[in-house]
């Protein structure tokens, strides 16, 4: 197991093996129970189809904990599967209640063409490999999907993360896309330029963070995400990838 402050636990999912198990505790799938059964309240992230799994749970404990850990397992599945055949379009949209909905696939083509779009000018390889994912993947990209295991003000959440890094015109080149989280966020981006220097590197990160969520309540839980994608994530990535862009 892997810890790191907020982020309780994460693996890495491997195309050839099997989707990983989830990690939870008793004490987790009774925080899951109460989350699902409170789904409006909590905003539990589930599409209109996924709702359906958790429709009967059991009747003792037991059964309730072991469809949970089942349904739960296979939606994580069924969302990584779906992102990895066909990108950001396939990401199913979250059914808050019966008026409101949240689409995450929006969030990050509008992310793309405002804060994004001067990427396009500089680093026209790697603009074209976020927005055309996963098409026309360059050779020298390296990316890495990942199950994360987090604690949302004080509460257990399931994440999928895609992270992606490649170097163009002299510099290393980080992206990272939450494309679900199960409360609480909707979504995640993450940018990072980086310039390598002889005493160092210089950085340029943008990290973005989309909650229905009061601002309040939002704000520390985004903030946790900048706090470890700098700590942990973006670490290993530039030392991979400094590693790759120094024997070019």
């Amino acid at each position: 197991m892997h810890k790191n402050n907020d982020i309780i636990d994460y693996q890495f999912i491997d195309l050839e093996s099997d989707f990983p198990k989830l990690p939870l505790t008793k004490e987790d799938l009774r925080e899951m129970e109460s989350l699902l059964k409170n789904h409006a309240e909590s905003s539990f992230n589930l599409s209109a189809g996924e709702m359906s799994l958790f429709n009967s749970l059991g009747e003792t404990e037991e059964q309730r904990h072991a469809t949970i850990r089942k349904q739960l397992t296979t939606l994580l599945k069924n969302r990584y599967q779906a992102y990895r055949t066909s990108g950001v379009s396939a990401i199913a949209p979250y059914q808050h209640s019966n008026q409101q909905s949240y689409d995450l696939e929006n969030y990050f083509i509008d992310s793309h063409l405002s804060e994004f779009s001067a990427l396009s000018r500089s680093f026209p390889i790697f603009y074209a490999a976020i927005n055309n994912y996963p098409n026309n993947k360059p050779s020298n990209l390296q990316e890495s999907f990942l199950l994360l295991k987090l604690s949302i003000q004080g509460r257990t959440a399931f994440a999928l993360e895609h992270r992606f890094a490649m170097p163009e015109n002299g510099v290393m080149l980080v992206n990272s896309h939450y494309f679900y989280v199960s409360h609480t966020l909707n979504g995640q981006k993450f940018l990072g330029i980086l310039f390598p220097e002889d005493q160092g590197t210089l950085a340029i990160l943008l990290t973005r963070a989309t909650s229905d969520a009061v601002a309040g309540f939002a704000s520390s839980s985004k903030h946790f995400i900048g706090r470890n994608l700098l700590s942990n994530k973006l670490s290993k990535y530039y030392q991979s990838i400094r590693q790759s862009f120094a024997s070019e």
